[in-house]
């Protein structure tokens, strides 16, 4: 019958007409000599050049700013207004500029007697030199006296200190924070690194390529920028820059796919030719006829985003399926 159908030893029979239907495309096995293979788990990061946080460096009452508080997900530009935090003071400092105030407003009195005295007896020896003298220290006290006043009522502008996008909010309207405290994260979801997890650190010396592997498994790029040359822990830290990062988020697992310098042998295939079992076992087709097709169970590592090295269960003379793999397992 000029239909699909699946033998008892598990082989199937494919028509030429459903083939060209499936668009069923196959190429013979050939042996290429890879890089090792290294696949290590990683996490993507924002890229401290492009990342920022905004901490209160005392304590304080948050303010709403005339924009309006932050947001998660809002976009800012560096030096944006974010937030107002106006200090609170225990008794003791409030004492303290309150007493320093005083002070300085009783001596700008002081100062201002002696400059008007100098001022109106042009006889007095060396006047000038006072009156230049008098004016200075005037001035330093006026200055000291403002500072006093405005460290009690004066609010403190939060400003952002990178462009990017608000990542977490940790302030409302009201709020008291300490000194130090994290009130606002900002990244620019454009600029991503990723870091991974090595055991042994020679496999930074030998990189040729690597490409990090989503939870979806979307293939993203990397270019290796550094690595830590401390353990911590039982890993080493090994950093890569995300050339294309639409689609991730910090914070998010990969998987880090390394090619190295050292060399191995196997059949390199697209990544759409290996299925899987429902028992979970790794497989390609091979056309062993001109409509007949079996399964092969084999041994895979992925080499990047697009290919899969086979590194047994093929040899060098077997056509494999290479295109809509996966519809030949759903034929019964």
């Amino acid at each position: 019958m000029d239909r699909p159908s699946r033998a008892p030893d598990g082989s199937i029979t494919l028509p030429k007409s459903t083939q060209r239907l499936f668009s069923i495309a196959t190429e013979p096995a050939k042996m290429r000599q890879v890089g090792k293979i290294y696949e290590i788990i990683g996490e993507v990061l924002a890229d401290p050049n492009a990342s920022g946080q905004i901490q209160s460096f005392q304590a304080g009452r948050i303010e709403v700013p005339p924009s309006g508080m932050p947001f998660v997900g809002m976009e800012v530009t560096k030096g944006q207004l974010i937030a107002t935090l106006r200090p609170t003071l225990s008794r003791v400092d409030q004492n303290a500029l309150l007493g320093d105030a005083a002070g300085a407003s009783v001596q700008i009195r002081v100062l201002e007697r002696q400059l008007a005295f100098y001022t109106e007896f042009p006889v007095i020896p060396f006047r000038e030199r006072r009156l230049e003298a008098v004016r200075v220290e005037l001035e330093a006290t006026r200055k000291r006296y403002e500072l006093a006043t405005s460290a009690m009522k004066l609010p403190i502008s939060l400003v952002s200190p990178v462009d990017g996008v608000i990542k977490a909010v940790n302030i409302t309207p009201g709020q008291i924070v300490d000194a130090r405290e994290t009130l606002v994260t900002i990244v620019d979801p454009r600029r991503l690194i990723v870091e991974a997890s090595a055991v042994d650190l020679s496999v930074a010396s030998a990189i040729i390529s690597a490409t990090a592997l989503s939870v979806s498994g979307q293939p993203y790029k990397l270019k290796h920028i550094g690595s830590s040359p401390n353990r911590r822990g039982q890993f080493y830290s090994l950093y890569f820059e995300i050339e294309d990062s639409a689609g991730l988020a910090a914070s998010a697992p990969v998987k880090v796919i390394i090619e190295s310098g050292q060399l191995s042998e196997g059949v390199v295939v697209p990544r759409q030719s290996v299925t899987r079992t429902s028992n979970g076992e790794w497989i390609v087709w091979l056309k062993v006829g001109a409509e007949r097709f079996v399964s092969r169970q084999v041994d895979i590592k992925p080499l990047n985003g697009d290919e899969i090295l086979i590194n047994a269960g093929l040899s060098h003379d077997n056509v494999i399926v290479v295109s809509r793999a996966n519809l030949l397992g759903n034929i019964r």
